[in-house]
């Protein structure tokens, strides 16, 4: 006994005391990388006996979270390392628990296994993957991370089952996380002692550019992140139905308030994912064989005629937001909106004609030293230097380009069969799904359409909306247990005829 507690004491001293001389030393430097770095895994270990437990639940909180861990080189995105230790511990646990199941839909895996082995190969093919942070000369190679990191992504989220009960729960988290943007539009504001929270929560760029914040005038990209939030968990929550509920008329309110707090951001897009979202989300509640159809179509038409008449006298965000709509708007405003929309056109009209180069071996995302600084010195190619420098980091601003620039013929054929795998899954969750996760099921199903529409027509890029894309169809395997097929019909069982037994006869008394 003695000698038993005494190797443990003996153990304990030997890690104690190493970690305590080490994290001390490391202290000596209060600021300094490798400090954050010793104390975010000593902090790491000691929160793992909590990660065991609710992982999978953090994942799914940290998914829309803007935020960054800014103690790790390249300061990625809370997701990126939370999905890492989310699929590494789902696998551990696996391997100690033979009977646990794990969800997997064949086509979808494999479609995204295609789709990152083309990168992998592109990137070997093209510069390697680069990351600035690590000191390389070939940059780029954050773009690969994200994109890998969307995909491991969706298998540490879909592997595990959701209870039903707590699926209201996991809706909420995953809509709600985009509240943190609103924390980078405060940058110009706050007092120099608070500015260490924006190591975590990153400044809005347009702000911090312009060196002040003014709403109605200043872009507010935050407000457009806590909208969308507010806005995804009103629709998951009550539905399309629920929201133009006649019985509870403040719900319609409240979405009208937090659309109007997005167009503090001066985003055209916003708006047109809005009305993409509810008119998808109206169709498959099937709202339009009802009385909603009138009560929608009231809605849309009072709107319009207020956009109509007091366009002229909103604030400047928000007539920037309405641009795009054939209504008044101040004369300067039109002009830096249309200017955005001929620089996009003028990117497109150059990039096209040069799909045929990447047809069978995409651009990839690497960029050279070289290239980087003469996206600054010079125009290329015949397109000014405002746009040479989108062209170089592969910022199409449009979603086909983004796959078949990139990754050629082998990353569409990839990404495609990705789409319509998860709308097979989607849809046969949507229509056989368990009742109690019908709203989840269409909620989940018209982001998934909307999304998708969006990425071809309005805005796109392969490497940020993955992830878009791998959280409906994760959350939507993890809450069903998987794709849902329709019931089968049973026939009813017959009854069972009871075997005939022979009747036993009384023998013959043969008389002598």
């Amino acid at each position: 006994m003695h000698n038993t507690a005494l190797i443990r004491n003996l153990i304990v001293y030997a890690i104690v005391l190493p970690l305590a001389i080490v994290l001390g030393y490391q202290l000596t430097e209060p600021l300094g990388q490798g400090t954050f770095f010793v104390v975010g895994m000593l902090v790491l270990a000691l929160a793992f006996p909590i990660l065991l437990r609710w992982h999978h639940f953090m994942l799914v909180a940290s998914w829309n979270v803007i935020a960054v861990m800014f103690f790790l080189p390249g300061a990625p995105h809370v997701w990126l390392p939370m999905a890492g230790l989310s699929l590494g511990i789902t696998v551990l646990q696996r391997s100690v628990n033979r009977d646990m199941r794990l969800i997997n839909e064949p086509r979808v895996t494999w479609s995204l296994i295609l789709l990152a082995v083309t990168a992998l190969v592109t990137a070997q093919l093209t510069g390697g993957i680069g990351l600035r942070s690590f000191g390389s000369e070939v940059y780029g190679g954050r773009r690969y991370v994200y994109l890998l990191g969307g995909i491991l992504a969706y298998f540490a989220l879909s592997m595990q089952k959701i209870p039903k009960e707590k699926a209201g729960l996991y809706i909420a988290a995953y809509c709600l996380g985009g509240v943190t943007g609103v924390f980078g539009d405060f940058f110009m504001m706050v007092s120099p002692a608070f500015e260490f929270l924006f190591w975590v929560f990153p400044p809005n760029m347009y702000t911090y550019m312009e060196g002040h914040v003014e709403f109605g005038t200043s872009r507010l990209a935050g407000m457009k992140a806590i909208s969308m939030a507010g806005f995804l968990f009103m629709v998951s929550r009550y539905g399309v139905a629920g929201i133009l509920s006649f019985q509870r008329p403040w719900r319609l309110v409240v979405l009208i308030g937090i659309i109007a707090v997005g167009m503090l951001g001066g985003f055209r897009s916003m708006l047109m994912i809005y009305a993409l979202i509810l008119g998808v989300q109206f169709y498959l509640e099937g709202l339009h064989r009802t009385k909603y159809v009138v009560a929608a179509g009231a809605f849309i038409l009072i709107s319009l005629l207020l956009v109509v008449a007091f366009s002229g006298r909103l604030p400047v965000m928000f007539q920037r937001t309405l641009s795009f709509l054939p209504i008044e708007v101040d004369p300067a405003v039109r002009l830096e909106a249309q200017g955005s929309v001929d620089w996009r056109l003028e990117i497109w009209r150059y990039m096209i004609p040069q799909i045929p180069d990447y047809f069978w071996l995409g651009k990839g995302y690497a960029i050279t030293r070289s290239d980087f600084g003469f996206m600054f010195t010079q125009a290329g190619g015949g397109t000014n230097v405002e746009n040479w420098d989108a062209t170089v980091a592969g910022d199409y601003h449009n979603g086909p380009l983004s796959v078949l620039i990139d990754f050629g013929i082998w990353g569409a054929v990839a990404f495609v069969w990705f789409l319509i795998a998860s709308f097979r899954a989607l849809l046969a969750n949507y229509r056989y799904g368990p009742e109690e996760l019908k709203r989840f099921n269409t909620f989940l199903f018209a982001m998934f359409i909307a999304r998708t529409i969006y990425f071809f027509t309005i805005f796109g890029g392969l490497h940020s909306d993955i992830l878009h894309f791998a959280g409906y169809i994760g959350l939507s395997l993890a809450l069903n247990g998987g794709v849902c097929r329709p019931a089968m019909a049973t026939a009813p069982a017959l009854s069972k005829v009871p075997e005939m037994v022979p009747i036993r006869t009384r023998p013959r008394l043969v008389h002598p």
